[in-house]
């Protein structure tokens, strides 16, 4: 009988071709694309801690580092070689999917595991690819960080843009939905928004 981390082997090698042939490196169950000298696109499939030999889940995880955020933010580190978890901005393929959900493919003996890794490769070509490659400019993040309603880091974004007003405007509006943070994003604003102002 396959264990369940040889049975992700089998999908992982079905999905990866889609992703080569898009530009992308492979490590391991991780995939890498240097947009630009600024941005890193990132595919992660990431197996349950739940999943036991013969049976278990799945799911896909996608980011965006822009090192221009990166730098920015004072939680999350500056790295040469990111992982999606060091993303301001990143999802997961359920979630773009017409299910809209947090979808986590499932594995046992029954499944034609190549059948299933070329579906997941066609999902992230028809949602997760163009969600990444719209997050890939300063500006289609931005976009993504509204529409996710994370004010602090849009105004990050608006400050890589240069955009002085528009950082300010929110930076308001964070502290109005987190007041408690009220101290930490004003010690960010003055050390990120007004010198902005200043240029």
């Amino acid at each position: 009988m396959s264990t369940t981390q040889d049975m992700m082997k089998t999908v992982v090698a079905a999905f990866t071709p889609t992703l080569i042939s898009a530009g992308y490196h492979k490590q391991a169950t991780r995939f890498h694309r240097e947009y630009s000298s600024t941005v890193v696109q990132l595919v992660s499939i990431q197996g349950s801690q739940w999943n036991y030999d013969g049976s278990g889940t799945f799911t896909v995880n996608l980011g965006v580092y822009h090192r221009d955020l990166a730098a920015l933010h004072d939680a999350l580190p500056v790295v040469d070689s990111p992982f999606v978890r060091h993303c301001v901005v990143q999802q997961r393929l359920g979630l773009l999917m017409p299910v809209g959900l947090d979808y986590w493919w499932t594995i046992d003996a029954n499944t034609d595991l190549t059948a299933l890794g070329l579906e997941v490769a066609s999902m992230w070509v028809r949602h997760g690819k163009p969600w990444i490659d719209s997050c890939s400019t300063l500006a289609g993040a931005r976009e993504f960080l509204i529409e996710q309603k994370c004010s602090f880091l849009v105004a990050m974004a608006s400050v890589a843009m240069g955009e002085h007003d528009d950082a300010e405007r929110w930076v308001e509006k964070a502290i109005e939905e987190a007041p408690s943070f009220k101290d930490r994003i004003e010690t960010w604003r003055k050390t990120h928004v007004l010198p902005l102002k200043r240029k």
